[in-house]
């Protein structure tokens, strides 16, 4: 197992921050900035946990990708341009995750992006997201609108938006200040709570 532990990480520009495609994985009290795609990537057989830490200022914050198991608790994103929190299936497997206890604070302003706070989505059109929990977040959007062509606007999409996830809970969420809904839930999920 692989502990990052009470460390403050600056990519500097850079790409990604942490990234990891096999293993177990541990983030716990730290402060992850400043990447040009994303902050933690996890793409792969990774197992992760990621406890009270922070991200900022970047394109994208943490992303699950294909057959991750992954829980994420207690951290703030802030800064983010496109998703804070992206949870991505491929046409091979769906992630497993938690997002428990988290606070999102609005986007920093930019062109482009959806600027989502929590999605979970397959670009392969595949419905293997599975066991999703989405629980106790705090979605603090700025209160306006998202426009795509602004580079001026700091405004949301939908906070949490769930698609191709089956047998999934999205639980005792606040959403305060979306641009558009606060949780859309679309594009062939079932059995969700």
């Amino acid at each position: 197992e692989a502990v990052l532990e009470g460390l403050t990480i600056d990519a500097s520009g850079s790409g990604f921050g942490i990234k990891a495609t096999a293993g177990c994985v541990r983030i716990v009290d730290c402060e992850v900035r400043n990447a040009k795609a994303y902050l933690v990537d996890l793409n792969g057989e990774v197992v992760a946990v990621i406890e009270n830490c922070a991200f900022s200022n970047t394109m994208h914050g943490v992303r699950f990708r294909g057959s991750v198991d992954a829980r994420i608790t207690d951290c703030t994103f802030t800064d983010w341009l496109h998703y804070a929190v992206e949870i991505q299936g491929t046409a091979e497997a769906g992630p497993e995750a938690t997002i428990d206890g988290n606070t999102f604070r609005a986007p920093k302003p930019g062109k482009g992006g959806a600027r989502q706070m929590i999605v979970a989505h397959n670009p392969d059109k595949v419905s293997n997201i599975t066991g999703l929990q989405v629980l106790n977040n705090r979605c603090l959007g700025p209160g306006k609108y998202y426009d795509r062509t602004s580079s001026e606007s700091p405004g949301t999409a939908d906070q949490i938006k769930i698609s191709y996830a089956v047998d999934f809970v999205v639980s005792g969420n606040l959403s305060v200040g979306g641009g558009e809904n606060g949780m859309t839930v679309e594009l062939d999920s079932a059995r969700g709570l």
